[in-house]
């Protein structure tokens, strides 16, 4: 799927660099702070973008 727009573009980026950081990271199991560190946002978010993808979150609130 590309994205439609620059929003939805960043916040797949977003989802990658999580995604690319856990597997690098994997043996360690890292904590949901070090992801969220790793992908320069709130823990909170990255728990949000990471449970519910960025489809639920078109509407830019990040």
């Amino acid at each position: 799927m590309r994205p439609d727009n620059p929003e939805q573009a960043r916040q797949y980026v977003l989802v990658a660099r999580a995604i690319s950081f856990i597997r690098d990271n994997a043996k360690q199991q890292p904590s949901l702070e070090q992801i969220a560190g790793a992908t320069h946002v709130s823990p909170f978010i990255c728990k949000d973008y990471l449970l519910s993808g960025p489809e639920s979150h078109q509407n830019g609130s990040f």
